[in-house]
């Protein structure tokens, strides 16, 4: 997941919204990284998305379910909401998350 947000901030370094939507590999780019991250998302267990409710998983879900199942009409407005505002927001707490996790996986170890 962070990778995908990575992705994201990537490819739409410097650019503004009008930037994303106009070049189509970098729409089509970040539209994916956006896909991506919302079958990730889905993908994590049950027990984890409870535990971190500060993650808004269900909104991560539903924009991979409507990017991937709009056919192509894509609302450019949220888009660029989720681009400029809700990734990098997400960033610090997946940071957080993959920390505890491997803070868990250490300990375990022990």
């Amino acid at each position: 997941m962070i990778d995908c947000c990575d992705g994201v901030l990537m490819h739409t370094a410097g650019l503004d919204r009008e930037g994303v939507f106009s070049t189509r590999v970098v729409r089509d780019a970040t539209l994916w990284n956006i896909g991506i991250l919302g079958e990730a998302a889905n993908n994590v267990p049950q027990a984890v998305r409870e535990a971190h409710p500060e993650i808004l998983w269900r909104n991560i879900i539903d924009a991979r379910n409507r990017i991937i199942h709009g056919y192509g009409d894509i609302d450019e407005d949220v888009a660029w909401d989720i681009i400029s505002r809700d990734i990098p927001d997400l960033v610090p707490l997946l940071r957080a998350l993959l920390e505890e996790a491997e803070g868990e996986d250490r300990a375990n170890a022990t």
